[in-house]
């Protein structure tokens, strides 16, 4: 796309936006702030706690769906083929 034809675009407003993007809620846990650190960082301390998957899970994990894909596909070619 060349640029005289950007400029045309902006000129007619073709990437305008025809509703604002509205930001996103901050979380919070309180009203408090001094109560809502405390609660931030209990939430984190908890995350931390959780079992994390090791690589080798990670590695199974795609393996089985790479398998899944390839089925899928193989079906997908058998029904096209006929």
């Amino acid at each position: 796309m060349d640029a005289a034809t950007i400029c045309r675009n902006i000129a007619n407003g073709y990437y305008s936006l025809e509703n604002p993007i509205l930001p996103r809620p901050t979380k919070y846990f309180d009203t408090d702030l001094e109560t809502s650190i405390k609660r931030m960082k209990e939430s984190e301390r908890v995350l931390q706690k959780l079992p994390r998957p090791t690589v080798a899970a990670v590695e199974l994990r795609l393996v089985q769906r790479s398998r899944k894909i390839w089925c899928v596909a193989r079906r997908i070619s058998a029904i096209a083929y006929f």
